[in-house]
C-alpha cells in the first residue's frame, strides 16, 4: 500500500544537499580537464615551435595522455551535471510505502534492500558523514533493522530500478526533543575530554620524536624539523578542535533527543588517506545520524544531545548514552 504526498522541507533540504554533492563532483571533473586539456595545448605549441630542440619527440605521448584524459573529463563533468539535473528535475512529490518489514539487506554494496509485505523495494541510502556533507556514496558493510514492525518508506525515484530512501519510520518508535539550558558540568566535560585528547597527541609527539631524534643522533636540524612539526599540529588543533570547544563555551542551550534505533548501518568511509568502517543510526523520526562514540543496536533507547545552534538547528554533537 502506498499514498503520494508532497515532499517535506526535510525532504528538499536533503535533495539539495545530494544535489550539490553530484554537482561539485561534476564542476572537479570539468575543472581538472580543463587545465589537462590547456597543459595538452601548451605542449603541442611547444612541439610546433620553429625552434627544435632534442628530445622534443618525446612530449608526444604526454601531449596525448593529456589531450585524452583531459577530454574524458571534461565529457563526464558535463555528463554528470546533466545526468544530475535530469535526475532531480523529475522529483516533484513522494510516495510512502507501508507494510511489515520482513527483511532488510544489502544489494552489492550499494544499495539497500527492503521486503515489506512480501515486496521488494530496491533503494540507495545517502550517508552523510558528520560535519562533512559533501559526500553520500558508501559501500555498505551490513544493515540491520527491528524486523516484523510496521514501516513507512518514503521513496523518491532516483534512476531505473533503484529509488532513493529519504526517511523510514517504524511504529511504536520513541522520539522525543526538548531544549534545556547548557549546564556547566556539560561545559567541563568537554573541556576535559579536549584536555584529554590534547595530552594524548602531546605525549604520542614526545615519544615519536624522541625516537627519531634519538636514531637521527639529536642533530640541531632534527631538533628544528620537530619544532617545525610540533607547530604544524597545534595549528592543526586550533583550527579544528578550538572552534568547537570555543562554540560550546559560548553556547546556551542543548538539544536533548531521546529516541528508539530503528536501524544500523555499516558503510566504508574515508578518513584521511584510508577507509574505514563507520556507523549510521536510523532515530524514531526516520532520519539518519553519524554516531562513533558507542555501539547501539536496533531496539535501543539513547539519548542524544546536541548543542543548539543560534537558528535553533543542532550543532556539535556533546553526548550520546544508552537510556
Amino acid at each position: 500500500m502506498y499514498t503520494q504526498v508532497q515532499l517535506s522541507a526535510e525532504d528538499q533540504q536533503l535533495l539539495k544537499s545530494l544535489r550539490r554533492a553530484a554537482n561539485v563532483e561534476g564542476y572537479i571533473g570539468i575543472g581538472v580537464g580543463i587545465v589537462l586539456t590547456l597543459l595538452s595545448c601548451g605542449l603541442a605549441g611547444l612541439m610546433m615551435s620553429d625552434g627544435y630542440f632534442p628530445g622534443v619527440e618525446v612530449l608526444l605521448p604526454f601531449f596525448l595522455i593529456l589531450l585524452c584524459l583531459g577530454v574524458f573529463l571534461l565529457y563526464r563533468g558535463f555528463r554528470i551535471h546533466r545526468k544530475t539535473k535530469a535526475q532531480f528535475a523529475q522529483i516533484q512529490a513522494k510516495r510512502i510505502v507501508t507494510g511489515r518489514l520482513q527483511q532488510l539487506e544489502t544489494i552489492d554494496k550499494k544499495n539497500l534492500r527492503y521486503t515489506v509485505g512480501g515486496a521488494s523495494f530496491p533503494v540507495y541510502v545517502p550517508l552523510p558523514v558528520y560535519l562533512a556533507k559533501t559526500e553520500y556514496k558508501r559501500p555498505l558493510v551490513s544493515a540491520t533493522a527491528l524486523l516484523n514492525r510496521e514501516i513507512a518508506l518514503h521513496l523518491v525515484p532516483i534512476e531505473p530500478g533503484i529509488e532513493l530512501l529519504l526517511q523510514c519510520h517504524y511504529n511504536q518508535s520513541a522520539y522525543k526533543t526538548s531544549v534545556p539550558p547548557l549546564e556547566e558540568s556539560d561545559k567541563q566535560r568537554q573541556l576535559d575530554n579536549f584536555n584529554a585528547e590534547v595530552k594524548v597527541i602531546l605525549i604520542v609527539f614526545a615519544v615519536v620524536g624522541f625516537i627519531i631524534a634519538m636514531i637521527a643522533g639529536f642533530r640541531t636540524e632534527v631538533w628544528f624539523i620537530l619544532g617545525l612539526m610540533l607547530l604544524l599540529l597545534v595549528i592543526i588543533v586550533a583550527s579544528t578542535s578550538l572552534p568547537r570547544l570555543i562554540n560550546i563555551m559560548k553556547g546556551t542551550n542543548k538539544i536533548c533527543i531521546t529516541t528508539t534505533i530503528t536501524e544500523k548501518i555499516e558503510a566504508m568511509a574515508r578518513s584521511g588517506k584510508t577507509m574505514s568502517k563507520h556507523t549510521w543510526y536510523r532515530l524514531g523520526n526516520g532520519t539518519l545520524e553519524q554516531h562513533q562514540i558507542a555501539t547501539f543496536y536496533p531496539g535501543d533507547t539513547v539519548m542524544i544531545e546536541h548543542l543548539e545552534k543560534k537558528n535553533g538547528n543542532k550543532g556539535t554533537l556533546l553526548d550520546i548514552k544508552k537510556v
